[in-house]
């Protein structure tokens, strides 16, 4: 007996049956229905993506319709004709169909053409089939195949039923090669075929092919790490510690996996655009509704689960808000590694600001109904030591950000909280002279002297204290130290520090010439003329002065003020300079009166180098 030799997969084990279509269900069972209820329409249409069953389908159809008039021992393909519209598309080709389908069939009761890639006939085809697929014989039966069906005419989609096939799951194809993997006596790990169904990208033809060379590569033995190195895919155990990295704040860490992804030979592209989807699955791992969503090996999906359960929606989404911009500038990028190990130190650092966020929201949003307490109308040498008067609710109660406190005055000196500037709008006024206890100008003079600092200091620096204070109640000296904290962490130069600095014009000028050198290197050359053309002037010794032409140059400086300042101060270490702009109006309103002669004057006085190569090329102005 002759060997037939070996037939590939997708061949060999491609459906003749219903029961062996995978992953197309419904489609299945309607054509069903078709044929036993016999309303069989005269043209159809199977249209979705490659190799997910459209031919397959349409053959078993073809022979499937026959099957109730044709005694059974006979060939049911006998009524079933094919033709390749891609090698057979020209009206010639068409014509000869037409006459094919007059012929009434010699065996059953219908005569069934199957048109595969029918998106390759020509228009004039097209055209030419549009009668004969309006007005069938009784006896034909039409069943068209595409992969495009936005390129076949409106006039042919009008006149067929169309069934849009969708890309099989992974799960259906993993069952799928598994029972094949059984026939042919493969060793397989599930990771392995979920792989080559991942892989394959919805088509069950692909993962087919994929798993005949895996069997080959491998030996008959399909282990997920040799898979994975076969078929070029990043493990999931690579985005794990990345992840793992992110939440621990660990860059080094981060960048070290990212080294090793580097060298096995990955594209930082798809390294972001893997990294996107690992957020994305462990996302929808936080809601047991959607972890149904996770099409994955049950080993993964416990790993996205662990994941879940320490980083929150926040974070995540901050963390897919870096990846997508990195992936906008990754193609303009010249230095791509860079931009991928910047996204990852970004991605490192955004839990911590996240957190910082999220203490101050709950800080907001806990504070407790703040009870207000008057103050006694008492001289400060005859306040004896007392307990707390009875608080007095007040409706409706006052929200602050910190839960404040009155201080109850010692026996000794009474303490006199210096007077805030700004008064909080939610706050009645009457409300705040009676807690500050204010008196007469006298009494304030005479207790202000009595202004104890060391306390003040250690009421607004102690962190404990404070924390002690939002458990007891309000105080008006907590609103003062909010204020102090708050005027500590904006940074201003102190007198001392800017005070004998002296701006120097030579390093002004070779600071700004490199800063203007950089920006050319960024291809920001309209900010770059700008700042040649336009130099600093020094106004004293903590302001310099620029002056443009137009508002143009105005958006440029505002866009690029943060960090050209930054550049200056650390380059002339004089952390209290700034930068003031204008534009020279005068200049600006003159510009519709001069010539463009004088214009040119202008721009030659301004630019050297222009009346030079005028004079070189002997050039003149073209009216």
């Amino acid at each position: 007996m002759k060997d037939e030799g070996f037939v590939v997969s997708a061949l060999k084990y491609r459906p003749a049956e219903w029961d062996e279509v995978v992953g197309q269900d419904s489609i299945v069972s309607t054509l069903k229905n078709a044929i036993n209820s016999e309303e069989l329409a005269r043209a159809y249409l199977f249209c979705g993506p490659r190799g997910v069953g459209k031919t397959t389908c349409a053959r078993i159809y073809a022979k499937a319709i026959n099957s109730k008039h044709i005694e059974d021992g006979q060939d049911l393909s006998f009524n079933v004709f094919e033709l390749d519209a891609a090698s057979n598309n020209s009206v010639d080709d068409i014509r000869q169909l037409i006459d094919q389908v007059r012929i009434q069939p010699q065996l059953g009761k219908y005569k069934v053409y199957i048109i595969d890639e029918v998106h390759m006939l020509s228009t004039q085809a097209f055209n030419a089939f549009l009668k004969t697929l309006e007005e069938p014989p009784p006896h034909a039966i039409f069943i068209l195949a595409t992969t495009e069906k936005h390129k076949v005419l409106p006039t042919i989609l009008s006149r067929c039923q169309i069934y849009d096939f969708q890309r099989i799951q992974v799960r259906d194809m993993v069952s799928h090669l598994a029972k094949i993997a059984e026939d042919q006596n493969v060793n397989y790990q599930e990771e392995a075929l979920h792989l080559i169904a991942t892989k394959a990208d919805g088509a069950l033809r692909d993962a087919l092919s994929l798993f005949d060379q895996m069997v080959s590569f491998t030996g008959k033995d399909l282990e997920y790490n040799s898979v994975a190195t076969n078929l070029n895919v990043l493990d999931y155990d690579y985005y794990n510690r990345i992840v793992d990295a992110m939440v621990s704040g660990a860059v080094g860490k981060a960048l070290l996996v990212y080294d090793e992804i580097l060298e096995k030979g990955f594209d930082s592209l798809l390294f972001l655009v893997g990294l996107a989807e690992h957020l994305r699955n462990v996302l929808v791992a936080m809601d047991q509704g959607t972890i149904k969503l996770l099409d994955c090996p049950d080993n993964v999906k416990q790993e996205y689960l662990r994941q879940s359960g320490v980083m929150d929606i926040d974070t995540i989404i901050s963390h897919l808000k870096v990846i997508q911009k990195t992936e906008v500038d990754y193609r303009s990028s010249k230095n791509k590694r860079l931009l991928t190990e910047i996204t990852l130190m970004k991605l490192c650092s955004i839990g911590e600001s996240i957190s910082d966020e999220s203490v101050q929201k709950k800080k907001s949003f806990s504070a407790k109904p703040v009870v207000l307490v008057p103050s006694p109308q008492k001289s400060p040498s005859s306040v004896p030591e007392v307990p707390a008067p009875r608080p007095q609710p007040i409706s409706p109660p006052v929200v602050l950000e910190e839960q404040l406190q009155l201080e109850t005055p010692t026996q000794e000196t009474p303490r006199i909280r210096k007077e805030s500037t700004s008064v909080r709008a939610d706050i009645p006024p009457k409300l705040i002279t009676e807690l500050k206890g204010e008196e007469s100008p006298s009494n304030k003079s005479e207790a202000t002297n009595k202004i104890n600092p060391e306390e003040k200091e250690s009421d607004s620096t102690s962190l404990s204290g404070r924390k002690q204070k939002r458990r007891r109640g309000i105080s008006l000296s907590d609103l003062d130290s909010e204020e102090e904290e708050e005027t500590k962490n904006t940074y201003t130069d102190s007198p001392d520090k800017i005070e004998g600095k002296i701006i120097d014009e030579s390093q002004l000028e070779k600071v700004w010439g490199e800063y203007a050198e950089i920006i050319q290197g960024q291809s920001k050359f309209s900010f770059h003329s700008t700042l040649i053309n336009r130099k600093p002037q020094i106004i004293d010794d903590h302001t310099i002065k620029i002056i443009l032409e137009n508002d143009v140059q105005m958006e440029h400086l505002n866009s690029e003020k943060a960090e050209l300042m930054s550049f200056i101060r650390e380059k002339l270490d004089h952390k209290g300079i700034r930068l003031e702009a204008e534009i020279d109006i005068e200049d600006k309103a003159n510009i519709s009166y001069r010539t463009p002669r004088e214009q040119l004057q202008d721009m030659m006085v301004k630019n050297p180098t222009l009346k030079k190569m005028s004079q070189q090329f002997d050039l003149d102005l073209d009216y």
